[in-house]
């Protein structure tokens, strides 16, 4: 049946179909000029639109590739403010820490000023037997008097003594005694009354 119909088409455009089991079909289209004016119109429509559209997406990835230059020029101004600031920062962070260093400094001068002061009214006595572990403060002061007294060293009355006691150290054995007087001026006199002595 399909072979009648390819025969009976002689006018071009023809169709030939074969009976075998695979079939073979052999389109032969002889065109006119109009059919081939029409396809060479569509091919172009089609070629403008992909061309439209090509270019359309080209106007978008530069719309965003625009945008994204603007944004990375934004950021790149941004990071020479911050570093900007992170530069300030830095000089008033080491302006800040040399002023530190010089407070520390004059707090360390104050210390020992104020350290060297207070240690202004004390005397240590060394060489004074240590025979009890529990002595108290009154049994220093007095071992310290009768000790200065009996070496003519000088001539102090508990009423001079602030307090006193025996410092330790590694074995606990012939610990010194260190004495606080209550007026400086008791330490200066008896100084003085030494070395007019001699």
């Amino acid at each position: 049946m399909l072979s009648d119909v390819a025969a009976s088409a002689t006018t071009s455009p023809s169709l030939e179909f074969s009976d075998s089991p695979v079939e073979k079909v052999n389109v032969n289209v002889s065109c006119d000029g109009s059919l081939q004016g029409a396809i060479k119109e569509s091919l172009l429509e089609i070629k403008e639109d992909l061309l439209k559209s090509d270019i359309k997406s080209v106007e978008i990835l530069e719309g965003r590739l625009f945008e994204k230059e603007q944004e990375v020029e934004k950021l790149k101004a941004q990071t020479k403010i911050l570093d900007t600031d992170l530069t300030n920062q830095k000089d008033k962070n080491d302006k800040v820490i040399q002023e530190l260093k010089n407070v520390d400094a004059k707090r360390q001068k104050y210390e020992n000023e104020c350290e060297q002061y207070s240690r202004a009214n004390n005397i240590k006595v060394r060489g004074i037997a240590d025979t009890n572990p529990r002595e108290t403060s009154r049994e220093s002061a007095e071992k310290v008097i009768k000790t200065l007294r009996e070496n003519s060293i000088c001539n102090i009355s508990m009423a001079d003594i602030g307090i006193a006691h025996r410092l330790p150290n590694k074995n606990n054995q012939k610990r010194d005694i260190i004495v606080r007087l209550r007026s400086r001026q008791t330490k200066k006199t008896e100084r003085e009354y030494n070395i007019h002595k001699r």
